[in-house]
């Protein structure tokens, strides 16, 4: 806070030498001229003094006391991204210039300018800001299934929660009825009002043609930070589904946000070296929708999976709200970071990256332990001990946690893999199971101890 202060002083005496004696607007503007090499000068909001002119030495000085005051406080990064963050200190810290008591000392002037600025901006995070974000996703490939919730996460049939929010005043019974026309792909005719326009537009091109809908809600106030939260609690929540497959990554393959990822064909062409076409190879990227599945039998599997989603429930909640949501951080923190990392790895369509991201998965569950520590892992969580082979006749749980976190995750990283060339593809689908198999075991054990807020309890049988 003292180095907050000291900035806060310059930026004071550099605006009193910039301004002193000049009455004029137009003379603050020669004099920046004279000392920017651009010659042009940044505007600052100032509240009661209006706008005002400033250097390029001011504006770097601001930029980088909200950088400070940005890294200082939870709340602050947790609420917004540094890009629209730096746009609010500007106009808080811009109108507090503009309180200045010209009674103070220099010292408390700065320290009345900065604790103004961060009482302003404390004042718009507790404000009561929460939001609901809408993402059309192909989930599963029909809409019989009805809503379900995840915590702040909700899928619905996009009928169903058309209706929702019908009921909650958000559309018309005109908005209603020409958004289903459309769905149905049904042409309509442009409405009187350019804003219904607008809003009409906006929801078709958010759900498209998707059978579903997912929402998150949200407290967190920057716009930046919370659709980039909500989309993170959206894409987990999805794999939170996937790993109730064995074959997860196959299942999330269809699990697709609309705002991510849509179903498309790909066609390859091969030539000889006479130039004769060898292969044209069609094939579908991302699946259309994720494994079929019955109302009747997905409601069975939310029911026997009651615990189960109840802890990601809590690792969402963790993930959108990290100071107010549980008493249990250390665990739904190392949660969040395995299943984090076993969607990318789900998501990444090169074996070897697939694998660093599986190995950081389970390395998280392990506490960063490496190979030994994620041996120590599956046998207290799975039950399998490090000689036991995964396959008649080998290889081992050893050997194989060592080919996918020794050779694949680290020799890749540091840049010396040898066999960074060879086909990686069987040990990326060993690396899918056991990460798959050692977080779901870890949710599993977390749920059934609810005591317990130490990661390293993972290892302990």
């Amino acid at each position: 806070m003292l180095n907050s202060i000291q900035i806060t002083k310059n930026i004071i005496s550099l605006l009193n030498e910039l301004y002193d004696n000049k009455s004029k607007a137009t003379d603050v503007i020669k004099s920046i001229r004279k000392r920017e090499a651009d010659g042009l000068p940044h505007i600052l909001f100032a509240g009661e003094l209006g706008s005002i002119y400033i250097t390029k030495e001011i504006d770097a000085h601001i930029s980088r006391l909200s950088r400070d005051v940005h890294k200082a406080k939870k709340e602050f990064s947790a609420n917004y991204k540094y890009k629209e963050f730096t746009a609010l200190f500007r106009q808080s810290f811009g109108i507090s210039l503009g309180k200045i008591d010209a009674n103070l000392t220099e010292d408390e002037i700065a320290k009345s300018i900065l604790k103004n600025t961060i009482a302003s901006i404390d004042s718009a995070v507790q404000g009561d800001q929460e939001r609901e974000y809408i993402f059309g996703t192909s989930l599963f490939p029909n809409d019989e299934v009805h809503s379900f919730t995840i915590g702040p996460v909700r899928f619905e049939p996009r009928l169903e929660w058309l209706n929702r929010k019908a009921t909650d005043g958000s559309y018309t019974a005109t908005d209603c009825r020409r958004i289903r026309k459309r769905w149905l792909g049904l042409s309509t005719k442009s409405r009187a009002k350019p804003i219904d326009n607008i809003r009409e537009n906006n929801t078709i091109s958010a759900i498209g043609n998707c059978p579903y809908v997912c929402s998150v809600r949200t407290s967190i106030v920057g716009f930046e930070a919370a659709e980039s939260k909500a989309l993170l609690a959206a894409r987990l929540a999805l794999t939170s589904i996937a790993l109730l497959w064995e074959n997860s990554s196959r299942a999330l393959d269809g699990f697709n946000l609309l705002h991510d990822r849509t179903a498309k064909s790909l066609t390859t062409l091969s030539f000889s070296s006479s130039g004769n076409i060898v292969s044209s190879g069609v094939k579908i990227s991302n699946m259309p929708h994720g494994p079929s599945i019955s109302a009747k039998e997905w409601k069975k599997e939310l029911s026997d999976n009651r615990r189960y989603f109840l802890l990601i429930e809590q690792v969402l909640r963790y993930l959108l709200e990290p100071e107010s949501s549980t008493d249990r951080m250390k665990i739904m923190n190392t949660l969040l970071h395995s299943l984090l990392w076993f969607h990318e790895g789900c998501r990444e369509n090169t074996d070897l990256l697939s694998i660093v991201m599986f190995a950081a998965s389970m390395d998280s569950l392990a506490g960063g332990g490496g190979d030994n520590k994620i041996c120590q892992l599956i046998e207290a969580r799975i039950g399998f001990s490090k000689d036991k082979e995964i396959f008649s006749g080998g290889p081992s749980v050893k050997s194989t946690i060592e080919q996918i976190y020794r050779t694949g995750r680290s020799r890749t990283i540091h840049g010396n893999n040898e066999k960074i060339g060879l086909d990686w593809s069987v040990t990326r689908g060993n690396a899918e199971w056991f990460a798959r198999y050692c977080l779901v075991a870890c949710i599993d054990w977390a749920s059934e101890n609810s005591f317990s807020n130490n990661p390293n309890d993972f290892r302990k049988s």
